[in-house]
């Protein structure tokens, strides 16, 4: 249940990858496609005293599936995103653990 949290990238660049990127990362972690959620989290960034156009930044949560996994899923999502934007993209991962997550109130 991978969710992407986008930010420092426009809504209609992510809707333009949204569809094959997930086609991808589906296959990836034998994941079914519709545990996937891709969030568009507007923001505005600030460095020394003035607004700046920031760079791409994606926060992937869910269960661990080791680095290699990681580093698949981080290397996807950057090639989909730089094939949008001609910029840095960093990718970090917050794990969740089963027993901290709840789905209609049960433990996943």
């Amino acid at each position: 249940m991978p969710i992407l949290k986008m930010k420092g990238i426009e809504p209609e660049q992510i809707r333009n990858i949204s569809v094959s990127m997930v086609d991808e990362l589906e296959k990836l972690l034998q994941c079914p496609r519709e545990y996937f959620v891709i969030e568009h989290i507007p923001v505005v960034f600030i460095r020394e005293g003035s607004i700046d156009k920031g760079y791409p930044i994606v926060e992937v949560s869910m269960f661990d599936r080791g680095m290699e996994a990681q580093d698949k899923i981080a290397g996807t999502i950057t090639r989909y995103i730089k094939s949008q934007v001609d910029q840095t993209v960093d990718v970090y991962f917050t794990y969740l653990q089963r027993s901290n997550y709840y789905e209609n109130g049960e433990h996943f």
